[in-house]
């Protein structure tokens, strides 16, 4: 609240939700005939689905090993 008037937050940096869902467009596969890129806002969480296999050497189990960038460059989804 802002004096007499109400201030809307957005509930996530709008800065992440932009990278989750720029990175599921550039990543998924463009071979899947049909499929689509989801994007489902829930109570707690928003979700950023992707059509296609995770590439090559990546697992779900090393992404969640993974404790450093790999990559150089801003890191949006840690202030979250």
């Amino acid at each position: 609240m802002t004096g007499l008037r109400r201030a809307a937050l957005p509930a996530y940096p709008t800065v992440v939700v932009r990278e989750a869902i720029v990175n599921a467009l550039a990543h998924r596969d463009y071979g899947l005939t049909g499929a689509t890129v989801d994007v489902t806002v829930r109570d707690d969480r928003v979700e950023v689905e992707s059509p296609g296999p995770l590439p090559g050497h990546i697992t779900v189990d090393n992404m969640r090993r993974q404790t450093s960038n790999p990559f150089p460059g801003p890191r949006p989804f840690q202030s979250m």
